[in-house]
This record gives structure tokens, C-alpha cells and sequence, in this order.
């Protein structure tokens, strides 16, 4: 027995897919709003996230969020920054 475990591509891909689709419910754009819903729909109008500025303030608020997860704010910020056209280097 070699101790490593076996990976099966295809169960491992349906779970990203998974994942990806559950982010993209979680975060997503409706008529000038970016909503994010992790326990309720959190509305955050897109012309407030035009700057810099105004993105990291919704991301410093969006933080305090009991709710909050990694992966959520990583997909608001660039779903944000896509929506306004701001570059975002990481």
C-alpha cells in the first residue's frame, strides 16, 4: 500500500463545478445591484463600487458580516471590479 490517496478526476471536477455554481447564486448581478446571498439577499448597488475607494469600503463592511466567507468576498470583489471596470491585481 503506497499511502496515497486516489484521486478520481471526474468527482473532483463535479465538486469545483459545484462550488462554482453555488458562488455564482451566492454572488451575482440584478438590475444595478450586485447581490450577495448567503443567508438573505444583501443588495449593493454597482455605481457604489466604482472606485477603489468605494469597493474597499463594501469590502470592509462586507468583512463584519457574521455570514461572510473567503470565497464569497473573493467572488464580490470581482464580480465588483468586473461590473466597473476596475483592475484588480492579486
Amino acid at each position: 500500500m503506497s499511502g496515497f490517496k486516489t484521486v478520481d478526476m471526474n468527482s473532483m471536477m463535479s465538486e469545483i463545478q459545484a462550488a462554482d455554481e453555488q458562488l455564482a447564486r451566492q454572488v451575482r448581478v440584478e438590475d444595478g445591484h450586485i447581490i450577495v446571498n448567503v443567508e438573505y439577499d444583501y443588495e449593493i448597488p454597482i455605481a457604489d463600487c466604482d472606485t477603489e475607494p468605494k469597493l474597499l469600503g463594501w469590502i470592509l463592511q462586507l468583512l463584519e458580516k457574521t455570514w461572510m466567507t473567503k470565497e464569497v468576498l473573493e467572488r464580490f470583489i470581482h464580480v465588483a471590479a468586473r461590473q466597473s471596470n476596475l483592475k484588480i491585481q492579486h
